[in-house]
Order: C-alpha cells, then sequence, then structure tokens
C-alpha cells in the first residue's frame, strides 16, 4: 500500500477510539467530537477500505475480525507515536550557560 492510499489519522484515531471504549457517544465525548462526527469518520474510513470494521450487536457495536486487526495495528501505532512525543518532551530545552 502506497502511503497516499493510508487513510486519514483523522479517520484512524476516531476508529481506534470507538474500537477500544466500545461505544461511539463514548469516543465522542473522549475525542470532544459530536456522535455524528465520529460515525461519519469510522464510515468513511470503512468506505476507503472497502472493509466492514464494526457490526451492530444488539444495543452495542462489536469489530468485526478485520476490524479487531486493524484496531490492535492503530493501537500500537498511537501508542508509538504518543512514546516518541513524550520522550522528545523531556529533552531538556534549558538554554546552554556561556561562561
Amino acid at each position: 500500500m502506497k502511503r497516499s492510499d493510508i487513510p486519514s489519522l483523522d479517520d484512524l484515531r476516531a476508529f481506534e477510539v470507538v474500537a477500544r471504549l466500545g461505544s461511539v457517544r463514548a469516543a465522542a465525548a473522549e475525542l470532544n467530537l459530536t456522535h455524528g462526527a465520529v460515525s461519519r469518520r469510522v464510515s468513511k474510513l470503512s468506505e476507503h477500505l472497502d472493509i466492514r470494521l464494526l457490526e451492530v450487536d444488539g444495543r452495542g457495536l462489536r469489530l468485526t475480525e478485520e476490524g479487531s486487526r486493524l484496531a490492535k495495528a492503530t493501537t500500537d501505532a498511537l501508542s508509538l507515536v504518543s512514546a516518541a512525543l513524550e520522550d522528545i518532551r523531556k529533552v531538556d530545552l534549558s538554554p546552554p550557560i556561556v561562561v
């Protein structure tokens, strides 16, 4: 897959939060978006990939097998980015002492 074929990071992030929390409503609260906005992002991602990621399960949602695989990969990738940002922020940015 070419990098240009990679879906929007906003869509991937919305999907990751929905998958982790198991709820579009809870994901919307965490992301400070509306329920509709999160739902549209996840739908857009599913359409972009031409893969069904979530299924309705009673009153909730359930990840498909493909959705589970993508959720794990997305969570792992976002964790790596988060750890790198944390390391970068720990760098001592105090000005050098000039004698």
